[in-house]
């Protein structure tokens, strides 16, 4: 099986393809406009979010010289994901880029999401990744091969390993499926063993057991665990992050995720369609419906839900994600 960055590569080119020329084009502008130079040569990233207040909208051409917006690591490997998808060849330029921050002192500051997305926008580039980020990388490892969001690491993250496996996907060598199934609760699997099961970490228990496991029983195991992940699924289109009548903390692990409203939000549908394409069992959800759901987050790039935030890179990747996952034939 894929490496798991390979995966979310072919799936985005795979929504790029499925858009008509104008869309295509109206993606590539809206990315160029999240490209941020800072006041250096050869050097630049994506930036995240724009508050909604700021004086300078999505729609300026150019960042404004004063404006405190900095080029953002997270952000910039969603960037790199769909410009290559998109046939925009800034690799070199963000090499270089990326290149120099990985030798910078502070990036021992790095938190674990960003460390990750550092080693796999490095990866995109062409870049081999450095002694002094294997180090801090090795750093977040547990006793049971597992990652976790802190360090010194002690209590293993799904989600923390999941970002590892899209940063190293060598590390899934050392997982022993056992370790995985300490997630698992009656509605899938949860973040560490102690939270409740969410959609997210389910696609990614799936997504992470097809790569680990060893025995001849993977299949019959995945299918188990598919059905948990569609109890997430919303009959009109979309995941929920949680069941309706579960609570949980607004973030997980140091990464934004949507309150447990119940409503369908284009992270989970898009990790939970990469868990089922993964799966090769794209043909047992309703397509359409969730083609619907994520047309409907469109503007210029994609939203977080077709009636809330407005477009960022982070965004419009899953949107190209979770439309490729929809074009397997499985």
């Amino acid at each position: 099986m894929r490496p798991l960055l390979d995966e979310l590569r072919s799936y985005a080119q795979a929504g790029v393809n499925s858009l008509s020329d104008e869309g295509k084009q109206t993606i590539l502008s809206f990315l160029q406009r999240q490209w941020i130079c800072p006041n250096a040569v050869n050097a630049g990233g994506f930036r995240g979010p724009v508050n909604s207040s700021h004086p300078f909208t999505l729609s300026a051409p150019l960042t404004p010289p004063d404006a405190d917006i900095k080029p953002d690591l997270y952000y910039t490997l969603f960037g790199l994901l769909t410009a290559g998808a998109l046939g925009w060849h800034i690799e070199p330029d963000c090499g270089r880029w990326l290149e120099s921050v990985s030798t910078e002192t502070n990036c021992s500051d790095l938190d674990f999401p960003h460390l990750c997305s550092l080693i796999a926008s490095r990866s995109l580039c062409g870049l081999n990744r450095d002694c002094q980020l294997q180090q801090l990388f090795d750093r977040h490892q547990t006793e049971n091969s597992l990652y976790a969001f802190e360090c010194p690491a002690e209590k293993p993250s799904l989600y923390a390993t999941f970002l590892a496996a899209v940063a190293s996907p060598e590390i899934t060598e050392a997982i022993e499926d056992q370790a995985l199934w300490g997630f698992q609760k009656v509605n899938g699997f949860s973040n560490t063993p102690l939270d409740k099961a969410g959609c997210a970490t389910t696609a990614a228990a799936i997504c992470l057991l097809s790569r680990v496991q060893k025995n001849t029983e993977t299949k019959e195991v995945n299918i188990e665990s598919l059905r948990k992940l569609l109890v997430y699924e919303s009959p009109y289109g979309g995941f929920m992050p949680f069941l309706p009548d579960a609570t949980c903390d607004s973030t997980l692990g140091g990464v934004n995720m949507p309150h447990s409203t119940g409503y369908p939000d284009l992270l989970n549908t898009t990790t939970a369609l990469v868990a089922i394409a993964d799966s090769g069992q794209i043909s047992r959800i309703n397509k359409q419906a969730h083609l619907d759901f994520i047309c409907g987050c469109w503007e210029d790039g994609f939203r977080v839900t077709p009636i809330e935030g407005i477009a960022d890179v982070e965004y419009t990747a899953y949107g190209l994600i979770g439309l490729g996952c929809l074009q397997q034939n499985q």
